[in-house]
């Protein structure tokens, strides 16, 4: 209040020293007319003033150009009269004022036209008029600029809050550049949450980022590419980038569908990986719920986990018949097809208590003749996995094996071993998602069970269009929570929270979700959003009121608790727009964990990233080593196919010879 009273003593001193200085100035260059007039009490005072040199020849202007300094001076510091228009035209506003200024300055020029009753008439009244308008015009400015009044209508500007501008780095760290400075990773092993409606950014602005920066660092990687090959192409040329910063060079590995000569072949049942009947089964929950989205939310009912346990029990059964020799997910589907007596004979010829115990029930009601029963609990597991019926299929998960039953053209899943390090990319086709994801949530359920083991190569997995996969319960909140000590930088991305429960079911997404130590949000809407705006918590807003009245303009200042990015600000973000938080370490305090900015990404090296094509990977071959046509790989592929079937009918052959 005081400085509010001290401001208004100079402004009045302003205003009252600009009103003498005009009644001095016309009183001066006026006095040759009020002479005329017989009016002469002024003459001494004016001839006074002239000899001071203010009004020499030339400087006729110097006296009016300082009252327009005191009316500017003065109007900055007052408190405009109902001035107040939220849409302002300041530019033809600060117009007008320079006219009036202008005016009122070089109206001196009469003088040099005689001074008479007329010309001492118009003098007075332009001069007075004039003066009014600047003290109008200016108030008006001063009230424009200095008023937030209508500039921000949505808040923005209040909610703006101080983010990290330098560039914290290791050997670990995802680094991304934003208008305001950094969004440093610095701890990608507690896990990277991206999520994002179609075109908001997700990949473009973050996860090829990570992508890069995790190769440059020697990371050994598994990519799932949704739209393959275009994440594949990118982690390729990464790679041929920088492979020379890994002590041994990893081999880049595809693992694809759609083009065999662009994929490597494995067996996700090989032998190995199945070291007890828990594992088998867990094998068995990957399949049916990828086959039935909707057993995610009814784990535990006896008609989800009854062929589960059946899929489960055939899985053991080859696990454990001839050393495993046909243990994979093809000779699995071709076992499936045959009928119910020759499945259970071949059960019941493996010497296995677990087996024994897993198969009771089923053996117990095809005895009894409960064939509809039967039929109900089995059939599901039938027709899901017969539609994975496929040359090509069968082609990549399952691999030619020596005299001795070793794999001789399958790459091992463990793409973390120091020894041999993998940068392993997974393909899906939109088109054929329904088959392909299947195999595909097979193949990443059990590289994040080999891979989160200690000592081994520091390693991530960049997961987009997570929820075109499926998982049993815990698989992957167990990834966050574990691979973090096994240096395991896990990234997932999605399109919103809604779309995971769904998909995963409302108590697997929470867990994913909640376990989260880094999130990236680009646009979305509905709960999602609202969801990240608490997540964000509120900052101190500070608002300005306006009371208009005839006294004047007042300006009121308060403080008031608001969200620090609403909801509605979240669902309108632009493309390449994110916000979020960010996970820190004990010996690099990160103050300010929350972002919202623009991501920075390089259009130039992007694109040189994304650009070519992948080599091939198989090379088929004939008796001449010379390339084989379409035609004659389709044949390899069908060849392969009746293998598989042949195989299964000689081991049920071979089981009931012995039977």
């Amino acid at each position: 209040m005081a400085q509010d009273k001290d401001l208004g003593i100079y402004t009045g001193l302003f205003f009252a020293l600009s009103i003498i200085l005009m009644a001095i100035d016309i009183v001066t260059l006026g006095n040759v007319s009020l002479d005329k007039m017989g009016i002469d009490i002024f003459t001494p005072f004016a001839n006074r003033i002239i000899k001071m040199g203010f009004y020499s020849e030339g400087k006729y202007y110097l006296v009016r150009f300082f009252i327009v300094v005191l009316i500017a001076f003065a109007v900055f510091g007052s408190k405009p009269k109902k001035r107040l228009k939220e849409n302002a035209k300041i530019e033809l506003t600060i117009l007008k004022a320079a006219i009036s200024s202008i005016i009122f300055i070089f109206t001196y020029l009469l003088y040099h036209l005689g001074m008479n009753i007329a010309t001492f008439s118009i003098y007075t009244i332009v001069s007075v008029i004039t003066y009014f308008l600047m003290v109008t015009y200016f108030g008006v400015i001063v009230t424009t600029i200095n008023s937030s009044f209508g500039k921000d209508r949505f808040g923005k500007e209040g909610r703006k809050f101080q983010q990290t501008q330098e560039l914290m780095e290791n050997d670990y760290s995802v680094n991304l550049k934003t208008d305001d400075g950094w969004i440093n990773v610095v701890n990608p092993f507690r896990a990277s949450l991206v999520i994002g409606t179609p075109g908001s950014g997700k990949s473009f602005a973050i996860l090829q980022p990570a992508i890069e920066q995790h190769i440059k660092k020697g990371f050994a990687m598994c990519v799932y590419d949704y739209k393959f090959p275009t994440l594949s192409v990118f982690t390729y040329n990464c790679l041929e980038m920088y492979k020379k910063n890994y002590n041994v060079e990893p081999e880049f590995c595809v693992i694809n569908f759609d083009d065999p000569r662009k994929s490597h072949r494995c067996n996700p049942l090989q032998p190995e990986l199945l070291i007890d009947s828990v594992d088998a089964v867990e094998a068995a929950q990957v399949l049916m719920i990828a086959l039935n989205r909707s057993w995610n939310s009814k784990q535990g009912d006896f008609f989800v986990e009854s062929p589960i346990n059946y899929v489960a029990c055939l899985i053991w059964a080859l696990r454990c018949a001839e050393g495993g020799k046909y243990c994979s997910l093809p000779h699995l589907i071709e076992l499936l097809s045959k009928s119910y007596e020759k499945q259970f004979q071949f059960l019941a010829s493996i010497e296995d208590g677990t087996i024994s115990n897993m198969a009771a029930p089923f053996i117990s009601a095809y005895e009894n003749q409960a064939t509809d029963q039967l039929e109900g609990q089995i059939a599901s597991a039938r027709l899901g996995l017969s539609r994975m019926t496929s040359p090509v299929v069968y082609w990549v998960m399952t691999t030619d094996k020596d005299e001795e039953g070793n794999e001789i053209d399958g790459i091992n899943l463990k793409i973390n071993d120091p020894k041999k390090p993998k940068i392993l990319c997974i393909g899906n086709n939109p088109e054929r998602e329904k088959i392909y994801s299947v195999c595909i949530s097979l193949f990443t359920t059990k590289i994040m069970k080999v891979i989160n083991k200690k000592h081994q190569n520091k390693s991530a997995l960049v997961l987009d269009e997570l929820t075109t996969m499926s998982f049993p319960k815990g698989t992957l909140d167990n990834i966050i929570a574990t691979g973090r000590s096994n240096e395991i930088a896990t990234w997932l991305g999605f399109q919103d929270i809604t779309q995971a429960v769904r998909d995963f079911s409302k108590e697997n997404a929470e867990s994913i979700v909640n376990t989260m130590g880094n999130i990236f949000s680009g646009q979305v809407s509905g709960d999602t959003a609202q969801r990240l705006s608490r997540m964000f918590g509120k900052i101190k807003v500070q608002k300005e009121s306006h009371s208009i009245s005839d006294s004047g303009t007042s300006i009121s200042y308060s403080e008031q608790l608001e969200e620090l990015i609403p909801e509605s600000e979240i669902s309108t973000l632009s493309q390449g727009v994110f916000c979020g938080k960010i996970a820190d370490n004990f010996d690099e305090k990160i103050e300010q964990k929350f972002f919202y900015s623009t991501i920075h990404v390089d259009p130039a090296k992007t694109k040189q990233l994304e650009s070519g094509t992948l080599p091939d990977l198989t090379v088929f071959l004939d008796a001449q080593n010379k390339p084989l046509s379409d035609k004659d790989i389709n044949q390899v592929l069908l060849d392969n196919f009746n293998q598989v079937k042949s195989d299964i009918d000689q081991l049920l052959e071979r089981t009931l010879t012995e039977a």
